[in-house]
């Protein structure tokens, strides 16, 4: 199918993206056709020629009328691989027809107005295409334009193969890059994609893999941190590329059909080959190592794919590695299981921090999870979990900390104790909490809890000190950024506290303790207006009796404001 044109169509602020999870359309905003059910290619699509959209809500005002033509390329959205995967797809498309107007992006209605407010990401696809900033218009509100062309996603989820034109069109455009040599002058015959940043969504153990993968040459790559032609870059010149399933894997959709030898592991049992789809016509070979034997989730429906931590056999995956591999040396499989109990860990208390249900019998289902696949959850896991709900402290901890010995150099759980005692406002272990800083080998989900514990202690030196370098080794938590917003209020650095409120915000909005928090911040910075905004929005997701406390009181100041203006 070609591209179309459309007279007078109206482009609607989405409702609705990604939102069938919490019970609304993934797909609710954009064109909206007069003649909407016999719209197809023009809709938004999966599974091929099937649209699995929803017809935008009425307008509320009178839309704003816009003359010129326009292309509509599709929404934006902070999810890298439906970005990618889901609304990229008209792009190349409407660019092969010579089109060279304004694009239009659709976004949701708190969504960004201004093309320096996407996610960095999507900066990145954009000028992957030679697409010029000057050319993207994010309308914010209703409006109807006056010619918009509308080319059919050259792709589609869980559709078929992209049509032989289209791959030959992506691998004509690969090849008009150019590269500084610098930043290219060792190709990598192995890339590890690596998702042990992420915290949800990955299996245990991975931090062994990542280590063997590193030690046979591999090249480690966190795909959050790198440009995306940096990426393909690396992926093109590849011999193998390696990776547990996921999202990273979408920018191959960006390639051709000159990608070399792909190897996924599999995260879930029914993820029935997840990829295949996409991947397969664009490689020489596609494998998958299964070695999942289960999951942790702290869900009663027990699904673990997105946001628990999957169970790999050790022995399946060192033997199925060995198959594929050209290396003599085996992965250790004691360091697996020395890793896979870390990771345990690790998940547990991001899961704690990060989920909306997790409560005390979530813990129970983890538990019970955890000894289905013989693994022991280890004690100081239980009791930071426990304190959480029951505040009752056990004295092994006091002990564990008061008779600490030098020359363990900050044992795991010696640490892990100082930090229950920090939340509970205990001081005992706070020198440990002190030295935790000089050590480099930590993971950062110790670094967030000591920062969590040192800022319940009132130590918000540490506390920031610990949450940066939470940040530097992780990817998009939430819980830290919000928690460096707290600690840099306390702090009185207002603006710091800002950006990291709306840094959180920015990976989920709904947080109404968020919200409060950037109200806070505002009204400190003397923006009333903006502190209104903000905990209104606050409480239209929860009613919380300080939310309530807080708009009085900046109605209050507004008022006053106002009258002394009058005066």
């Amino acid at each position: 199918m070609s591209i179309r044109s459309f007279n007078d169509l109206r482009i609607a602020p989405f409702s609705a993206l990604l939102d069938s999870q919490i019970g609304l359309p993934d797909h609710q905003g954009g064109p909206d056709f007069d003649n909407w059910d016999y719209e197809i290619e023009t809709r938004h699509c999966r599974y091929g020629r099937s649209p699995i959209d929803t017809k935008p809500k009425p307008p509320i005002k009178d839309p704003e009328y816009v003359k010129g033509e326009f292309g509509y390329i599709g929404p934006c959205c902070l999810h890298f691989g439906h970005q990618v995967a889901d609304f990229s797809m008209r792009i190349l498309p409407t660019l092969a027809t010579g089109f060279e107007g304004k694009l239009i992006v659709g976004t949701k209605q708190s969504g960004p107005s201004e093309f320096h407010e996407t996610p960095t990401f999507f900066r990145q696809i954009i000028s992957w295409f030679d697409i010029t900033s000057e050319r993207i218009l994010l309308p914010k509100a209703d409006s109807i334009f006056e010619k918009v062309y509308i080319a059919p996603q050259a792709e589609t989820i869980f559709g078929p193969v992209p049509s032989t034109e289209h791959l030959e069109t992506l691998t004509e455009h690969y090849s008009k890059k150019t590269y500084p040599l610098k930043d290219f002058e060792e190709k990598s015959e192995i890339v590890y994609i690596s998702r042990t940043r992420i915290g949800r969504g990955v299996f245990a153990g991975e931090a062994a893999l990542e280590a063997y993968m590193k030690s046979i040459g591999a090249r480690i790559i966190f795909p959050e941190l790198e440009d995306i032609s940096k990426l393909l870059k690396i992926y093109n010149d590849a011999e193998y590329i390696f990776g547990g399933e996921g999202s990273a894997f979408h920018l191959l959709q960006f390639l051709g059909s000159q990608v070399k030898n792909v190897v996924i592991i599999r995260r879930s049992a029914d993820s029935n080959f997840w990829g295949h789809d996409f991947i397969r016509c664009r490689c020489k070979n596609l494998q998958y190592i299964d070695a999942v034997i289960g999951g942790i989730s702290g869900r009663e429906d027990g699904r673990y794919r997105e946001e628990g931590l999957a169970l790999l056999d050790p022995d399946s995956l060192c033997k199925q590695l060995g198959d594929i591999l050209p290396v003599n040396e085996p992965m250790n499989k004691t360091r697996f299981e020395q890793a896979e109990k870390e990771s345990l860990y690790c998940w547990l208390m991001n899961y704690w921090y990060n989920s909306k249900t997790f409560d005390a019998s979530s813990l129970d289902i983890i538990i019970s999870e955890a000894r289905k696949a013989n693994i022991l959850i280890k004690s100081e896991v239980i009791d930071v979990a426990r304190t959480k709900y029951s505040g009752t402290l056990s004295d092994s901890l006091k002990k564990v900390v008061v008779e600490r010995d030098p020359s363990t150099n900050l044992a795991t759980y010696q640490l892990r104790a100082a930090v229950i005692l920090g939340l509970s406002g205990d001081k005992i272990g706070l020198n440990i909490l002190k030295d935790t800083l000089e050590v480099k080998n930590n993971t950062w989900i110790d670094y967030g809890q000591v920062a969590q514990a040192a800022y319940r202690l009132s130590e918000h030196e540490i506390a920031h000190k610990s949450v940066v370098k939470a940040l530097a080794g992780s990817i998009n938590q939430f819980w830290l950024w919000e928690l460096q917003a707290h600690i840099l209020l306390s702090m009185n650095d207002l603006e710091g506290a800002k950006k990291s409120a709306m840094m959180a915000l920015s990976i989920d909005s709904s947080r109404p303790d968020t919200l409060f928090l950037l109200s806070m911040t505002y009204h400190r910075m003397g923006n009333l207006e903006l502190a209104l905004l903000a905990i209104n929005a606050a409480l239209k997701i929860s009613s919380k009796p300080h939310f309530t406390k807080l708009r009085l009181c900046i109605e209050n100041l507004l008022n006053t404001r106002e009258d002394l203006h009058h005066v």
